[in-house]
């Protein structure tokens, strides 16, 4: 098990949340990148790697309960703890008038932006409760 502080950030492979975990990995952290998107998180990881950053990767869509749960369970059997929780990944969802907003493009955005940090708060809360040691989760819309 590593010593150093573990953080877990999604959609870390691009934007905000990649700059939030290079900002943490140079501060020590132990980094898990979690994305959508396996072709620009595996640049980012082989990226941080290159830079001499202790990282993993973990492909996972956060509007899925159990993908969050895999993501935490994947920081700890990579890492053994998770100390750090950013619920970083976000969609901007539709832009119009809202009198002609689309259901499935509201539901969409909901679904990424509010569930997905819901389920996030939700797996990494049960982990850093397991652990005793407690952690920070942080919400990034």
């Amino acid at each position: 098990m590593s010593t150093k502080k573990v953080a877990v950030i999604t959609g870390s492979a691009q934007g905000i949340g990649k700059g939030l975990a290079e900002r943490l990995a140079n501060e020590g952290f132990s980094i898990v990148l979690s994305d959508i998107n396996q072709e620009i998180l595996t640049g980012t990881e082989n990226e941080f790697k290159n830079n001499g950053f202790e990282v993993t990767s973990f492909v996972g869509n956060v509007t899925k309960p159990e993908d969050q749960a895999a993501l935490v369970q994947h920081a700890v059997d990579t890492f053994g703890k998770v100390d750090v929780f950013i619920n970083n990944a976000g969609v901007e969802g539709q832009v119009a008038p809202l009198i002609g907003a689309d259901p499935k493009a509201v539901d969409f955005t909901f679904d990424v932006n509010i569930k997905g940090v819901i389920y996030g708060i939700q797996a990494a809360a049960k982990q850093m409760i397991k652990q005793g040691t407690g952690g920070k989760i942080i919400n990034a819309w």
